[in-house]
């Protein structure tokens, strides 16, 4: 099965680091994603960045942690449980591994950097908290990884 996590910003007239988008997540033919309801969707470069730093208090230092998207209606609930983590959007589990939810939300947060980096001024805010955000991800990934 295809498993994935990925940041979609919706199209607009002109880019902005506040722009609107989603966040779905698949594994083993279940989908979670803020895409089935308009409410749900949120700032998506800042639900990024959010949802990366919800990670990592779950694997350091909470043993769960209700993560709601920037501006939006959408929550996720972030358990730590045997060695990895339950992502749950109140209707769905998901149980991944800490490799596997690191690896997968790396792709993503790789694949929309690609796309929209080069829109953002190097001095916005929230580019500054992506790049903290990318940073920190990569040490979970490689400790994970068991790579110093």
């Amino acid at each position: 099965m295809t498993e994935y996590i990925n940041f979609i910003k919706h199209d607009s007239v002109s880019f902005s680091s506040f722009d609107m988008g989603d966040i779905e997540i698949g594994k083993d033919g279940v989908i979670i994603s803020s895409k089935f309801e308009s409410a749900n969707s949120m700032m998506i470069f800042v639900a990024v960045s959010d949802f990366i730093f919800a990670l990592k208090r779950v694997k350091s230092d909470v043993k769960k942690y209700e993560f709601i998207g920037a501006d939006s209606s959408f929550c996720l609930n972030f358990e730590r449980r045997n060695k990895g983590i339950v992502i749950s959007d109140g209707i769905n589990d998901m149980q991944m591994s800490w490799l596997e939810v690191f690896s997968l939300t790396m792709s993503g947060l790789v694949e929309i950097k690609n796309k929209w980096m080069n829109e953002f001024s190097k001095d916005d805010s929230v580019f500054q908290d992506l790049m903290d955000a990318e940073n920190c991800l990569a040490l979970l990934l490689r400790a994970e990884m068991g790579i110093s």
